[in-house]
Parts: structure tokens; sequence; C-alpha cells
């Protein structure tokens, strides 16, 4: 009986421990989470966002060192990948297609095939979600040529009651970007080939 006694007494014990333990780790996550404000910092001190969130539907993230190795060729492909996102918003297919060369190639599928899959993206879903992450690979010598690695995913849903689904995701494919007339075109894709499950046909990154 006096065993049974002293175990409920220690076990007590420990138990009070713990509870003050997670007590006191609560009150300490409290005190951080409801504490001051941070101050403000000087814009200038804050790392540089390469992230543009054009929209909820549309977002390009460059990597880091991205501004540097591009210079003024930068902004201009923000503005690139802009105008690609405001034709998708609203189905423009004529407008989406410019940001093709007339000379685009990948694999079996030319500037032609790409449209003709455009044409029925827009038409049979009702909105088009595209994120992706893109590294520089390489800028010729003239700023005339680009190669963006990507890794990113195209989500589409068939009507505002239904959830988003996949149409199309890729994993460090090579955009090859030319200037054309003043204006950067999409000329080319490439990367390793990878296959859908359940499908024999390769992944083609849409863009």
């Amino acid at each position: 009986m006096n065993l049974h006694i002293r175990t409920m007494v220690t076990f007590g014990r420990l138990a009070m421990k713990q509870v003050i333990t997670v007590f006191a780790g609560v009150c300490l996550f409290s005190a951080i989470a409801i504490g001051a404000e941070p101050k403000s910092r000087d814009p200038s001190e804050l790392p540089e966002q390469l992230d543009h969130k054009f929209s909820d539907r549309f977002t390009v993230k460059f990597g880091s060192a991205a501004k540097q190795q591009l210079g003024d060729a930068y902004q201009e492909l923000v503005d690139f990948f802009d105008v690609a996102e405001d034709s998708i918003d609203v189905k423009d297919l004529n407008a989406h297609m410019a940001t093709y060369s007339e000379n685009y190639k990948d694999g079996d599928k030319d500037r032609q095939a790409i449209e003709e899959i455009w044409k029925k993206i827009f038409a049979k879903f009702e909105r088009v979600v595209v994120h992706q992450n893109l590294k520089v690979v390489t800028v010729s010598a003239d700023k005339q040529t680009i190669i963006l690695r990507s890794s990113g995913f195209l989500l589409a849903e068939l009507d505002p009651k239904k959830r988003l689904v996949s149409i199309d995701n890729w994993t460090d494919q090579d955009f090859v970007l030319v200037k054309e007339g003043g204006k950067w075109k999409l000329i080319s894709i490439y990367g390793k080939e990878r296959k859908r499950f359940w499908f024999d046909k390769p992944m083609h990154p849409l863009f």
C-alpha cells in the first residue's frame, strides 16, 4: 500500500513538472506573439524582391542573381512575362502567341501546334493558373539570347464551382528566348524527357 502511495506521489510530481514546462512554453510563445511589432526598416535595407506576382493566377520567381546577370534585360523579361500573363488572363490567343517566335520549335511541336494547344485550353477552361521558378543559365555577349531554366506548373478549372486541375508541370526545362525586332520571343524549350504516369507521351511544358 505504501509503495502504491509513493508511486502515485512520484507520478503526480512528474506530471506537475510537465504541466509547468508546457505552461512556461506557452507563456513564452504568447509573449513573443503579442510583443511589440518590430521597428520598420528603411526600404533600402530590405533584400531585393525577385518574386513577381502579376496576379493571383500568375507568378514568376527569378533566382537571386538574375538582376546582376541580366542587367537591363531583367526588366524587359519581367515585362515579357507580364504580357504573357495578361493574354492568358483574358484569353487573348493572338496576344499570347505574339510571345512566341515564328521559328519556335520544341521537338515535333512548332508554333502552329502550340497555338492549337492554347486554343483548346482557352475554349475548355474557365481560368488558367501558371506559376514557375526561373534561373538564368546563359546570357549571350550581345544580350540577344537568354536561356532560363524553369520549373513550374499549369493549372486550370472547368468552371468556377470546380477545383483546379493540373494541365501540365515541368522541372528543369530550359526556355530559350531571343530578341526579334526589339522584343523578346520564346523560340525553343528543351530538357530531359519526362513521361506522365500512365501515359506514353512526354510532358510538354507550355509556359
